[in-house]
C-alpha cells in the first residue's frame, strides 16, 4: 500500500515537474509592419526568373600583394574584381530591393516578396555559394550571406508566402552560415579572424541565427563581436585598421557598419553591447565622427594621407542611422556634425546589413 501511494506521487511528481524552459525567441534587429494581413497588391505580379547561381567563389583581392598594409589598388585587379563580382551584386540588390519593397508597402507589396522569395529559393536549391572558394571568396561569402540573411528575415514574418520556399532557403542559409563559421575559424592567427572580416562573418551568421532561430549561431555572433569590441582603444581606435595605412579612416568606418549592427542585434535580445568594454563602441562612434571635423588624428596614427570617398558616404556611414536614434553625442559639435551627415547622405543603402538602412532603422 506504502509502495503505490509511492509510486503514485512520484508520477504525480513527473507529472507536475516543468519541463526544460522554452528558449526567447531571437529577434530581428528591425521591425517589420504588415497592416494587410489577408489581401496585397502584385500576388500574381510578373516575376523574372532568377539568373544562374553563382556556385564557386573564385574572386581576387583588389590590392597589392606586395603591399603588407594592403592599401595600394592594383588597377588591373580591381577591374578584374569588379567584372567578376559584378552578377554577385547585381543578385543581391535586386532582392534586397524587393524585400525593401515590401517593407515599404506594410505587407501590401506581397508580389515583391514573393520574387525575392523565389529568387533566394532558386539559389538556395542550385547550392549557390557553396563550392570551392579562394580566400577573397571566403570574404565575398560572409558578406552575400549577411545580404540574404538581412532579405530573408524583411520577408519571413508574411504567412501568404510559398512554405516550401522559406524551407529551402532556411536550409541554405544554414549551410552556408556554417561554411562562414569554418572559414573564419580556421587560421586564428590571421588578422582577418580579429579585425573587419570577422564583425562582418559575426553579422551574417548572427543573422542567420535569428532568420533559422538557431541560438549557437547567435552565440557564435556575439562572441565575434567581442573579440572587435575588446580591442578598441581609449581613443576609440581599432589596431588592425590602423595598419590600413592610407585605408585606416575608410576601413574604421567600415569596421564600425558590423560592430553598430550587431550592437542593435544584441540589444533586441536583452544583451548590451554598446556598454561592453566600458562603452567601447561609443568611443568607436565618437572617433568616427570626430574625423569629420579634425582629419588628422587617424593620418597621425596611420602615418599615411587618408583616402575618404565621399561618394561611399550613405554606405559607410550607414551605422549612424542605427546609432542616432539611440544615442546622442553631448558634444554640440560633434551633434551638429551627425546630424550634417544624415541629412546630406539619407537615404542610406547597405546590401550587407538589409538595403535600406533609413527604412528599417532610421526615424519613422
Amino acid at each position: 500500500m506504502i509502495r503505490r501511494i509511492a509510486q503514485a506521487l512520484l508520477l504525480l511528481g513527473l507529472i507536475l515537474t516543468p519541463g526544460p524552459a522554452q528558449a526567447a525567441e531571437l529577434k530581428s534587429p528591425f521591425s517589420v509592419t504588415i497592416k494587410s494581413a489577408t489581401s496585397g497588391k502584385g500576388r500574381d505580379a510578373p516575376c523574372p526568373a532568377a539568373p544562374p547561381a553563382i556556385i564557386n567563389l573564385e574572386y581576387n583581392s583588389i590590392y597589392k600583394e606586395t603591399d603588407p598594409t594592403s592599401s595600394t589598388v592594383d588597377p588591373g585587379a580591381q577591374d578584374r574584381y569588379r567584372k567578376d563580382i559584378e552578377p554577385l551584386q547585381d543578385f543581391e540588390t535586386a532582392v534586397v530591393r524587393r524585400a525593401n519593397a515590401y517593407v515599404r508597402s506594410q505587407g501590401k507589396d506581397i508580389g515583391a516578396a514573393a520574387c525575392a522569395l523565389s529568387w533566394l529559393s532558386s539559389w538556395a536549391g542550385q547550392n549557390a555559394m557553396g563550392g570551392e572558394a579562394t580566400r577573397h571568396g571566403e570574404a565575398v561569402r560572409k558578406w552575400a550571406l549577411g545580404t540574404f540573411a538581412s532579405t530573408y528575415l524583411q520577408i519571413a514574418g508574411e504567412r501568404r508566402l510559398n512554405s516550401k520556399q522559406k524551407v529551402v532557403v532556411k536550409k541554405w542559409l544554414y549551410n552556408l552560415a556554417r561554411k562562414v563559421m569554418s572559414d573564419y575559424t580556421r587560421n586564428p592567427d590571421s588578422s582577418s579572424r580579429r579585425n573587419n572580416h570577422v564583425y562582418w562573418a559575426a553579422w551574417a551568421v548572427g543573422m542567420t541565427g535569428v532568420a533559422i532561430q538557431n541560438e549557437k549561431f547567435f552565440d557564435w555572433a556575439m562572441d565575434k563581436a567581442r573579440v572587435g569590441l575588446i580591442q578598441i582603444e581609449a581613443d576609440g581606435t581599432l589596431p588592425l585598421e590602423v595598419r590600413r595605412a592610407s585605408r585606416a579612416q575608410v576601413y574604421h568606418l567600415f569596421a564600425t557598419t558590423p560592430l553598430v549592427f550587431l550592437a542593435e542585434l544584441a540589444q533586441r535580445n536583452r544583451i548590451d553591447l554598446y556598454s561592453y568594454n566600458n562603452g567601447a563602441l561609443h568611443r568607436l562612434v565618437k572617433m568616427n565622427v570626430t574625423q569629420m571635423l579634425h582629419s588628422d588624428y587617424i593620418q597621425h596614427r596611420a602615418g599615411a594621407k587618408q583616402f575618404l570617398d565621399k561618394k561611399s558616404f550613405p554606405i559607410l556611414f550607414s551605422w549612424l542611422e542605427v546609432y542616432t536614434r539611440r544615442f546622442s553625442f553631448k558634444d554640440e559639435e560633434l551633434q551638429k556634425e551627425a546630424d550634417k551627415i544624415l541629412k546630406q547622405n539619407r537615404p542610406f543603402f547597405s546590401r550587407r546589413t538589409g538595403g535600406e538602412t533609413t527604412l528599417l532603422y532610421g526615424a519613422q
